[in-house]
């Protein structure tokens, strides 16, 4: 799963990747706890939102 990039290459764009990578896992987990815990504080879509806002501002 981990991606390895060469050196050279755009190293934002690398932890760009990684982010996604990881904020999709999570929705996953969170998706998947669902069931089984206490409804979450913040909907997965609005922490999307949430995510999404903070990382324009």
């Amino acid at each position: 799963m981990t991606e390895w990039i060469a050196p050279g290459h755009e190293p934002a764009l690398a932890v760009a990747r990684q982010v996604g990578r990881i904020a999709e896992l999570l929705d996953v987990l969170w998706e998947q706890d669902r069931n089984e815990g206490p409804p979450p504080y913040v909907s997965v879509s609005q922490l999307r939102v949430l995510y999404l806002a903070d990382r324009d501002s």
